[in-house]
């Protein structure tokens, strides 16, 4: 599993001039769109001889009850496919040697992460400015 975080008081205070609904939808598509370039890089690297690995990755969004962080984990347990091995591919076990694949794929993609969800927020907040002056 792979979480992705973002934490910032500047974004946080730009984000206060929106309605509560608007600020939690804006910061889920931000994370959402940064993930997305970690899950295709998983996909292209799992590997092939384990089924449905490859398959069974996927996004999930939720909000934390305790704080107001969001929190996008990528996954490999969705409804069709379900890659509960993943971990003992990644770190291997006693009788299998690892084979890492998810450590590398999120080193390899970190940067472009930030920058989709960099422009994803720019473009999404002037759309929702435009959307408030009711243009």
């Amino acid at each position: 599993m792979i979480d992705t975080t973002i934490d910032s008081k500047a974004l946080i205070k730009a984000l206060k001039t929106f309605p509560k609904n608007i600020q939690k939808n804006v910061v889920k598509g931000a994370l959402r769109a940064s993930a997305k370039q970690t899950l295709k890089e998983l996909k292209a690297t799992s590997p092939l001889r384990y089924g449905n690995l490859k398959k069974s990755w996927s996004i999930v969004a939720r909000k934390q009850r305790v704080s107001n962080l969001i929190k996008v984990t990528i996954t490999n347990k969705n409804k069709k496919y379900n890659g509960f091995y993943a971990n003992f591919i990644e770190y291997g076990t006693s009788k299998i040697p690892p084979e890492p694949f998810m450590r590398p794929a999120l080193i390899k993609t970190a940067p472009e992460c930030v920058n989709q969800a960099r422009e994803y927020l720019k473009l999404r907040i002037d759309k929702e400015i435009l959307k408030a002056k009711g243009l």
